[in-house]
C-alpha cells in the first residue's frame, strides 16, 4: 500500500468491496470513484507537505552526496 492510499480506511464488507472494485477498476485503466481517488489525493498531498516542512526545517543540516 503506497503513500497515496493513506487515506484508505477498511470498515467492514462494504469498504472492502469498494475497495477491490477501485483496484480492479485502476488495473483495468478505467477512471476510478471520485471519493477514492478524492483520498488518495489527500494523502499524496499530505506526503508531500511532510517532505517540504522536513527539508525546510533540516535545509542547514542536509549534504548532497
Amino acid at each position: 500500500m503506497g503513500a497515496s492510499e493513506v487515506g484508505s480506511i477498511f470498515v467492514g464488507q462494504e469498504s472492502a468491496l469498494k475497495l477491490m472494485t477501485g483496484k480492479v477498476l485502476k488495473a483495468l485503466g478505467r477512471e476510478i470513484p471520485f471519493e477514492d481517488n478524492l483520498s488518495m489525493r489527500k494523502g499524496k498531498m499530505l506526503e508531500t507537505l511532510g517532505f517540504d516542512e522536513f527539508i525546510r526545517i533540516y535545509f542547514d543540516n542536509i549534504q548532497v552526496l
